[in-house]
């Protein structure tokens, strides 16, 4: 039996190939010609596919210019000369991008393929982006270095110091490091406890902006519990600035499981971190806690302050009490059971058809009382009466409000008699 090293390079008219091999080689096999000797009739049986068995695999490709696409080493492998296949372990490789090396990769076993100017991995390969920390482990990646595309074709784990996603499949642009991510798509931010739901995802990991324009829902936790849900046919969301913006051709819906609110609107921007959320157009929430349903076109919905502020005109209506307040603009306190409102300010109960209107109401939502200020008018059907001044303060659901005067100016009151007293 004999040893020997053997460097063997492959080339083809545009691209140069290199692969250095260490094999062990029967000295019989060399032999078996020479002499007197009994015939080898191994020699009549074809090697599997012309297969040799090397230690210490290396395989590097570069373009016209000199500069390298990719090097990979092994420490065992078998080459399939003919198919351009080689099965290896212990692979540790790299991918180059303007002869700089972008994404470092490593799997334990893998069959890799050469292709002209591309180059296919099969295995639990690990691929790590050097400029953003980004890491990628998929069954099959193929790189090709003229369009700086790697392509994710049999499942996506995509994880990162910020976000962890999984996908069917997915591509990544090294140039302008941009993974696009497609179907069955889980995204987790584990600083903010959200969890995100879509079929399609671009995730520009230099700017940290994850955009999409598939239906998305979104799911936040506290302490392994849901506490909210949302869902909105498009999604623009930065993981360093927390803001998810949120849209569609449908409603933006959000799900306030621990504050019983449900919120519907045109769309919205979330601000995730201090759990704050801006609403336009066609705004509407329904709570239970009280039951109340707040409509207004342009909101903030400050979810941990338990707080709505609307800073143009307003609609709450209470339904238990069958009682409705609008006004140019308020806000609505869930934490204190409180309403204020301001500006053209108005209260109605339906049960009794009594009415107010002031500058600014103040209206406790658990005891029914109103505070109102500032040219009050007020009036009733049973008994029919018509009060103005400048303060108020009562319950509309029991017509016990009284109207009071500043000091300044005079309370005037109409006792407006019925047709049958009128008629006697």
């Amino acid at each position: 039996m004999a040893s020997f090293q053997f460097n063997i390079k492959l080339i083809n008219p545009r691209r140069w190939l290199r692969i250095k091999i260490a094999a062990i080689l029967c000295c019989g096999l060399i032999l078996s010609g020479c002499g007197g000797g009994k015939k080898d009739t191994s020699a009549d049986k074809p090697v599997a596919e012309n297969q040799l068995s090397i230690d210490n695999f290396s395989l590097e490709q570069s373009n016209d210019q000199g500069k390298p696409w990719w090097k990979m080493k092994a420490k065992k492998a078998s080459y399939t000369i003919d198919r351009k296949v080689a099965q290896v372990k212990d692979l540790a490789g790299e991918l180059y991008q303007d002869g700089q090396v972008i994404m470092k990769l490593s799997a334990q076993t893998a069959n890799v393929i050469q292709d002209g100017e591309k180059i296919t991995l099969r295995g639990d390969v690990t691929t790590t982006e050097v400029r953003n920390q980004l890491v990628v482990v998929s069954q099959e990646l193929e790189w090709q270095p003229n369009q700086d595309l790697l392509t994710i074709s049999k499942g996506v784990r995509a994880t990162h110091p910020k976000a962890q996603m999984t996908a069917d499949r997915g591509t990544y642009v090294s140039r302008q490091q941009r993974l696009e991510l497609f179907d069955k798509i889980i995204a987790v931010a584990p600083a903010e406890n959200v969890r995100l739901q879509t079929s399609y995802l671009t995730w520009d990991v230099d700017t940290a902006n994850i955009s999409g324009d598939k239906p998305v829902r979104i799911d936040r936790f506290k302490e392994g519990k849901q506490i909210e849900q949302v869902n909105a046919d498009s999604i623009s969301y930065n993981i360093n600035k927390q803001v998810a913006k949120l849209g569609g051709a449908s409603k933006v819906k959000f799900n306030s499981i621990e504050q019983a609110m449900k919120v519907e609107a045109n769309s919205a921007t979330w601000e995730i971190q201090p759990s704050i959320v801006s609403l336009q157009d066609k705004i509407r929430f329904d709570g239970t806690k009280p039951v109340l349903r707040v409509t207004s076109n342009n909101a903030r919905w400050n979810i941990k302050q338990q707080l709505i502020t609307a800073s143009n005109a307003l609609e709450i209506f209470d339904q238990t009490e069958q009682a409705t307040f609008t006004a140019n603009s308020g806000s609505l306190d869930l934490a204190k059971n409180t309403a204020v409102l301001n500006g053209n300010a108005r209260g109605a109960s339906t049960r009794n058809q009594a009415k107010i209107q002031a500058e600014k109401i103040t209206w406790d939502i658990t005891s029914q009382q109103i505070t109102g200020k500032g040219q009050i008018r007020y009036q009733q059907t049973d008994p029919v009466l018509k009060v103005n001044g400048a303060e108020a303060l009562g319950k509309l659901q029991d017509q016990s409000v009284v109207v009071t005067g500043n000091g300044k100016d005079f309370v005037e009151t109409q006792i407006i008699p019925s047709p049958e007293s009128s008629s006697k």
